[in-house]
């Protein structure tokens, strides 16, 4: 066989075989992961409080740019809480508004963090202790700040947000 003859059946074949495997459906591979799922509804005890918190706070507090829609979500789940005072209202929303400001700060500090590191290698750890510091700081601030009625009735209110939570957590790949 001459050498072109050689260099185009070559050159065919490689054709045909990428073309096939482009064809052909890559499947995705995922390990078998131990999935545990805590809900709420039915263990309302084995939510964290912290955690109950932080989705509220994420739920209630709004963005710098929040609109009129956004503002009237928030007032009717605020105004589910029943607070004593409307001093203790404008504290809650100023708390809030703090809260919402420093937590999207962190995320994008993460995310910044994130696509500097090598893939796979960012900090998470430390973006999650330093998001459950913040939910801390802003439960004692919403202590300091507010009457131990309205406190109390915030807590009451979250501790009931428990059984409309669930947390999904995956364990080692099992074979």
């Amino acid at each position: 066989m001459s050498h072109r003859k050689i260099t185009i059946t070559l050159s065919s074949l490689l054709v045909f075989a990428l073309h096939t495997w482009a064809q052909t459906p890559l499947q995705h591979q995922h390990p078998n992961l131990n999935l545990t799922v805590v809900d709420g509804a039915k263990n309302p005890e084995l939510i964290p409080d912290s955690t109950a918190y932080r989705v509220w706070f994420v739920t209630v507090s709004l963005p710098p740019n929040a609109g009129e829609k956004e503002r009237k979500f928030q007032q009717a789940h605020l105004s589910k809480l029943r607070l004593t005072s409307n001093l203790d209202y404008l504290q809650l929303l100023t708390i809030l508004t703090g809260f919402k400001s420093k937590y999207l700060a962190l995320i994008a500090q993460y995310n910044e963090s994130a696509k500097a590191a090598l893939p796979g290698i960012a900090d998470q750890q430390s973006f999650l202790q330093q998001r459950d510091d913040l939910v801390s700081s802003t439960r004692a601030a919403i202590k300091a700040h507010l009457t131990s009625d309205s406190t109390i009735r915030i807590d009451a209110h979250v501790q009931g947000e428990k059984a409309r939570i669930q947390i999904h957590t995956t364990g080692e790949a099992r074979p």
